[in-house]
């Protein structure tokens, strides 16, 4: 299952996707793929108008490592899940 960490200002939550579902809890989480880090503040923009995601990662306030090699992103569904993320970054664009 897909496994992210997300850290945000000083919290740190981590999420797995399980059959669609995403389940969600405050901690670290083991076998994370991808770690996401980002402000409070930036986390707020975000939440507020989803546009803000886009901008956000282009001006370095957030950023994504990927911890999982590319052939276990892959299969883990990370590619169908990148191409979501940017059909909506383009939707928002437009």
């Amino acid at each position: 299952n897909p496994r992210i960490e997300m850290r945000i200002g000083e919290d740190i939550f981590g999420s797995e996707i399980r059959k669609g579902e995403i389940f969600i809890k405050e901690g670290e989480i083991d076998g994370e793929d991808v770690i996401i880090t980002t402000t409070k503040e930036e986390a707020v923009k975000m939440i507020r108008d989803k546009s803000n995601i886009r901008i956000s990662f282009i001006e370095g306030k957030t950023k994504i490592e990927f911890i999982a090699g590319k052939t276990e992103l892959i299969s883990k569904g990370y590619v169908s899940l990148y191409n979501s993320f940017m059909k909506e970054m383009q939707k928002e664009a437009n």
